[in-house]
């Protein structure tokens, strides 16, 4: 409740002025009131609000209306004082019949100054508060934006270049089974060609689906499947309904090549790579899982590719996205990837 009130505040905080202002008027409404006639009176909430109420909607005028070249403090300081004699005029009219009431009278005048300057400075005191939050708010968001943007940038880099390393190595597996096992050698370039194609679709894209990730994933652990030649195999597996879930591309690969290289690839018997999309409350829990070599503890896997993944991950998603390597028993190493769906969820496709 407390969250939603601040949210709405921050949200509006020109009819939350209004409502405080009206707040102030009630309690200085009854406070004269009772300090004169022992009872509450509505004449003087009335005088009260009067008054308030001309002071508050002349600064918001000014605010609206004034002169660019019009320094924010002057013209508010003169708007208040016009405000102050409005008011007073008006308050004077409901007190005893006449505007000059309470301005031609030194007690009430005073009075009623001193109530004013009070309610003037807590009022704008407030509003500064809020005008500081809200240029707070402001830098944090064009700080994420900046931040959002160079991971995009990044990003495009990563999805325009496929690593020379890897795509010789196929390229020279496919030339080597094309005598001795031709039909392995066409399903290798035939996944290759898939990859790349996916690859290449999403070069000029910054978000994509999870069944996009998952179809670069597939080709990728389907050629390293045959170029290891049965010293690997794998899995890749989403929950029914995860597939148009939006999420930023080249998340999961990273993670994928990640336990492929550093887990599988060092292994002497070789091992299998498992990929889990499945919900996690209002998030998506993306499990990459692999049963080799295990942490290596002068690399810890901290690549390049996974200091990506994390950096993207911030820049998107800030604290929500989430990414946790640990060691699974028996050997392997588990890389989890948490993402909040909802918000992208609702995104259109670029």
């Amino acid at each position: 409740m407390v969250a939603g009130l601040m949210a709405s505040i921050r949200v509006h905080p020109e009819r939350w002025g209004w409502v405080l202002n009206a707040a102030f008027c009630t309690v200085v409404g009854a406070v004269l009131s009772l300090a004169m006639r022992g009872a509450l009176v509505p004449v003087y909430f009335a005088a009260s609000y009067s008054i308030g109420f001309s002071i508050h909607g002349c600064i918001a005028c000014v605010h609206l209306y004034g002169p660019s070249w019009l320094s924010r403090w002057v013209g508010e300081t003169v708007a208040a004082m016009g405000g102050m004699i409005l008011g007073f005029g008006i308050a004077g009219v409901l007190l005893d019949g006449h505007p000059l009431y309470l301005l031609g009278s030194y007690a009430p005048l005073l009075i009623g100054v001193l109530l004013s300057g009070v309610g003037l400075a807590g009022s704008m005191a407030v509003e500064h508060l809020w005008e500081a939050r809200r240029r707070l708010a402001r830098a944090e968001r064009d700080a994420l934006a900046r931040d959002k943007a160079l991971a995009e940038a990044e990003l495009r880099v990563l999805q325009a270049q496929v690593e020379p390393h890897f795509l010789f190595n196929t390229l020279a597996n496919v030339i080597s089974l094309i005598h001795t096992h031709p039909d392995r050698a066409a399903r290798l370039l035939e996944r290759l060609t898939s990859l790349l194609r996916a690859s290449l679709s999403r070069t000029r894209r910054t978000d994509g689906t999870l069944e996009d990730e998952l179809a670069v994933v597939r080709a990728y652990l389907e050629i390293q499947a045959v170029r290891m030649a049965g010293r690997m195999s794998y899995e890749v597996e989403a929950r029914p309904g995860l597939e148009t879930v939006r999420m930023p591309p080249l998340l999961v690969q990273p993670l994928v090549e990640n336990a492929v290289l550093h887990g599988i690839e060092p292994s002497a018997a070789g091992g299998r790579v498992t990929v889990r999309a499945e919900r996690s409350g209002r998030d998506v829990r993306i499990r990459v899982a692999d049963d080799g070599v295990g942490l290596n503890p002068d690399t810890a896997r901290q690549g390049v590719g996974l200091a990506n993944v994390r950096e993207r991950l911030r820049a998107t998603f800030g604290e929500r996205g989430r990414l946790v390597l640990s060691e699974t028993p028996g050997g392997g190493v588990s890389a989890d990837l948490r993402i909040p769906a909802a918000e992208w969820a609702e995104r259109e496709p670029r």
